[in-house]
């Protein structure tokens, strides 16, 4: 962008490689969402792959810029002990999409490196001119979306660490894996498996409920509203509860099991 900070990373991958995702790549486009996943509107999305064939090809930017790290699961959901994981040791996380921020109107520079060549060229991004926000709006939305990124950022990696500790524990860990359990049913619905009538069976939790307030904000070119502002602070503070419990449970128990279990 105009600050020199990069917004956007599409990497290079080659057809029939790179996992999920993979096909998406080989046609230069944007990954499929994994299950439960909320993609495709303003402010939200996957990664972006490029083609790596020989020849000619097209890549599109969405204008996002990077989402917010994928939350995977390493558990079966509370209830649901049938749904494994898969071979990698992961599965889906229902209820914790991702977000990506739609780049706001200016000056971007576009980086093409190749073979050891890079080239450049200036990006003029405008304002739909039939919005009725002003980039004022833009502005002031796209400042709370950082923001809600941050936070979604964080839970998500809180939920994956979680999640890596809990499927290293074994039996005698019990009250380990309860006060972990405590704090992760805060972040994230355990028992959604991504199938049937999950989602109004169940609340949301609170990365769902950033992921929901993000979707709103994000819908038109407007500011913040203040009810937006207040739910916002809201649930700004209480990850910042579960942050802290999850330090105090990761300074003062873990080291319990030094040795047996990576953090």
């Amino acid at each position: 962008d105009a600050k020199g900070q990069v917004v956007r990373t599409i990497q290079g991958a080659q057809a029939g490689r790179g996992g999920r995702g993979a096909q998406a790549g080989a046609a230069g486009g944007e990954a499929p969402a994994a299950e439960g996943e909320q993609t495709g509107g303003r402010g939200r999305g996957g990664a972006l792959t490029a083609p790596m064939m020989e020849g000619l090809h097209r890549v599109t930017w969405n204008l996002e810029g990077e989402p917010t790290t994928e939350v995977r699961m390493r558990t079966s959901p509370e209830y649901a002990p049938e749904i494994k994981v898969g071979p990698d040791g992961t599965r889906n996380a229902p209820g914790a999409g991702r977000i990506s921020i739609l780049m706001p109107p200016g000056t971007y520079t576009v980086k093409l490196s190749a073979g050891g060549q890079e080239v450049s060229q200036r990006l003029v991004v405008k304002k739909d001119p039939n919005s009725g926000g002003t980039e004022a709006d833009i502005a002031a939305q796209t400042s709370m979306m950082l923001e809600l990124r941050e936070e979604t950022e964080t839970g998500a990696r809180m939920v994956n660490q979680i999640e890596s500790i809990r499927a290293q524990l074994k039996s005698g860990a019990e009250e380990l894996d309860k006060k972990l359990i405590n704090i992760e049913d805060e972040l994230i619905q355990r028992k959604l498996t991504g199938q049937g009538q999950d989602t109004v069976r169940w609340p949301p939790k609170l990365l769902a409920k950033i992921n929901y307030l993000a979707g709103g904000l994000a819908s038109g070119d407007f500011g913040p509203t203040k009810q937006q502002r207040e739910v916002h602070a809201l649930l700004k503070q209480q990850l910042t509860v579960l942050r802290q419990q999850l330090d105090d449970v990761l300074k003062n128990d873990l080291p319990a099991f030094k040795g047996l279990v990576k953090p």
